[in-house]
């Protein structure tokens, strides 16, 4: 598998030999969406009640058998954070030092990591992040005017950030890992894919600028073209990537 981080060139979004749709990684919401205090309180009035706790708790029990344990040491040991927000990347990070996590732990915690970096990311991009979604809602359209001779040009989601994964905790148990993950953000929720080796070099160039849809098609055979229009096509359905204008390219 490509390391999500390696330098890539241009040139290789040329050759998309296979398509493979990307895969989405299991999502403990609610616990992003609370401090780490109250996360742990659901869980102890969950089991009291004797229901069902949420996915974030059953996953992190899962994985942290001794969490109440760890939560109380976390609770002794570090003062709380002056937002609720931030009590939870305190923990997360609290975790990551000690020596005893294991691989499948780590996963779950840069699993938490990521998803926190893209929604600070996403405070500092509000303006980028406007424009995206303003060129999303044009999709249908210049889909359907998809080319290979197109003046346009493909624009990645400013709102992303990339993890590897290196277990299949958070995977389909037939995932190929490590996995490349990239995290992103739509309409204010955090998505996730997890990009093959045959359209990641895509997308890493597309972190460099954007690129036009004519150039990206200029030396493929018909076999090639259908194939990356294919790419094209489902990377802005899951508004990974969008189409803009030659104006709107030249703009940024």
């Amino acid at each position: 598998m490509m390391n999500c981080h390696a330098p890539l060139p241009l040139q290789s979004t040329r050759a998309i030999p296979s398509y493979r749709e990307p895969e989405q990684v299991h999502c403990p919401h609610r616990l992003l969406m609370a401090s780490t205090r109250r996360a742990h309180q659901e869980v102890l009035e969950a089991r009291r009640a004797r229901r069902t706790p949420s996915a974030p708790s059953e996953l992190l029990d899962e994985q942290f058998q001794s969490l109440d344990q760890l939560i109380s040491d976390y609770v002794r040991s570090v003062p709380p954070a002056s937002h609720a927000e931030t009590d939870t990347d305190q923990f997360v990070a609290w975790l990551q030092d000690r020596e005893q996590v294991s691989p499948e732990q780590r996963d779950l915690l840069l699993y938490l990591y990521s998803r926190r970096a893209v929604e600070t990311a996403a405070l500092h991009k509000r303006i980028a992040s406007i424009r995206f979604k303003e060129l999303l809602g044009h999709a249908p359209g210049r889909l359907a005017a998809l080319s290979a001779d197109s003046a346009a040009a493909l624009r990645l989601n400013p709102v992303h950030i990339w993890a590897t994964l290196q277990t299949r905790a958070l995977l389909r148990r037939r995932s190929e890992v490590p996995a490349c993950v990239l995290f992103y953000q739509v309409g204010g929720k955090v998505r996730t894919a997890i990009l093959k080796d045959d359209v990641l070099p895509l997308v890493r160039a597309l972190e460099q600028r954007d690129l036009r849809v004519r150039d990206l098609f200029d030396t493929l055979n018909a076999e090639e073209t259908a194939q990356l229009t294919a790419v094209i096509r489902h990377l802005v359905e899951l508004q990974i990537v969008a189409i803009v204008s030659p104006w709107e390219a030249s703009r940024r």
